[in-house]
């Protein structure tokens, strides 16, 4: 939850004034929030994500419901702020992260190169 939804949603009250401010002065919609998920949140349980009597997120036992959990949450928050700075002229998005397949094969690349050189031959 910390870094999906507790961290963006602390550093955007941070800089609203800033982002208000900018608004007031630029283009329509052109300042933005954006707010990346993946598609793994499809698989989050129904509801999206569960909360506790006092309303704190229920920390489920799985790592990847948490992280499902997570990103839900993430969209909700994008809801949140687009209705609330909508208004004001910001505009809040959430943009689902594609990279990750450039990324994997990145990250296999260089797993591969460091197999190749274990037994001292250089890539």
């Amino acid at each position: 939850m910390g870094v999906n939804c507790l961290a963006p949603y602390l550093l955007t009250k941070l800089v609203e004034p800033l982002l208000i401010r900018t608004a007031a002065i630029s283009n329509p919609l052109s300042v933005r929030i954006v707010f990346v998920v993946t598609l793994m949140q499809l698989g989050t349980p129904c509801g999206a994500m569960a909360f506790t009597k006092d309303g704190h997120p229920v920390v489920r036992e799985s790592a990847q419901e948490n992280y499902r959990q997570s990103k839900a949450g993430a969209s909700w928050l994008a809801d949140d702020f687009a209705k609330r700075f909508g208004p004001k002229g910001i505009l809040s998005v959430v943009r689902e992260y594609e990279l990750c397949h450039d990324m994997f094969r990145l990250l296999m690349k260089i797993e591969l190169t460091s197999w190749n050189t274990e037994d001292g031959d250089t890539a």
